[in-house]
């Protein structure tokens, strides 16, 4: 029976950690869409890199695309690292306070 109790248990918190990516994933959905869906700030900047581009087209339009990319990989990738971060000061405070995770604490390990 410990050994349900312990699946059990974590469970719980691996379902706080979906929770929190979850939250996490429309957060950064919301903030690459934010960004692809700003036209006026798109076409200021697009039309910026023309002008300053001198006449290079391809190469002005490479680099508004390669700045989305880069953005939104950004966007990702902070999601990611406060997810990761996040995580491990659940697990560090919970057993460094109180002995154990919330999952643990409700199954009564």
């Amino acid at each position: 029976m410990p050994k349900l109790r312990r699946v059990l248990a974590w469970f719980v918190d691996f379902a706080l950690v979906v929770a929190l990516a979850s939250a996490l994933a429309v957060l950064t959905f919301h903030r690459v869409s934010a960004l692809v869906t700003d036209v006026p700030e798109l076409a200021t900047r697009g039309g910026f890199d023309l002008l300053t581009s001198r006449g290079d087209v391809l190469d002005a339009s490479q680099d508004l695309g390669l700045s989305l990319w880069n953005k939104s990989v950004l966007y990702v990738e902070q999601a990611f690292g406060l997810l990761v971060l996040t995580v491990f000061l659940y697990q560090w405070a919970c057993l460094a306070l109180a002995g154990r995770t919330l999952g643990k604490a409700l199954t009564g390990l």
